[in-house]
């Protein structure tokens, strides 16, 4: 394994409900699971039209050492920017060695 191809700091955020108002309003709060180094790569870049307005999404993958308990519902924060996990690629090659997510960040 290549350590040095790691050099990103991506910060992985979970949401979870701080409270409830008495009309059943979540607010949400967003806790730290891991600090981590990381490989970024761009995939794609995509446009869409949504209630007739434009949307565009691009799709990175993070590599990071092997790391365990990461959803899908999970936000990687990199560069100021936020990525929704679409993807998590655990024990890539069943040598426990890496961990693939794949993010898309809406622009």
């Amino acid at each position: 394994m290549d350590i040095g191809k790691y050099n990103r700091k991506i910060v992985i955020k979970r949401r979870s409900v701080a409270s409830t108002s008495d009309r059943g309003l979540a607010t949400y709060s967003l806790a730290t699971v891991a600090t981590v180094w990381a490989k970024v790569r761009q995939l794609a870049g995509s446009e869409t039209e949504v209630q007739a307005q434009l949307v565009a999404n691009r799709t990175y993958t993070f590599a990071i050492r092997y790391l365990t308990g990461i959803l899908f519902t999970d936000e990687i924060l990199f560069d100021g920017r936020t990525f929704q996990i679409t993807n998590v690629h655990g024990n890539v090659d069943e040598g426990s060695e890496e961990t693939i997510l794949t993010a898309t960040e809406q622009i």
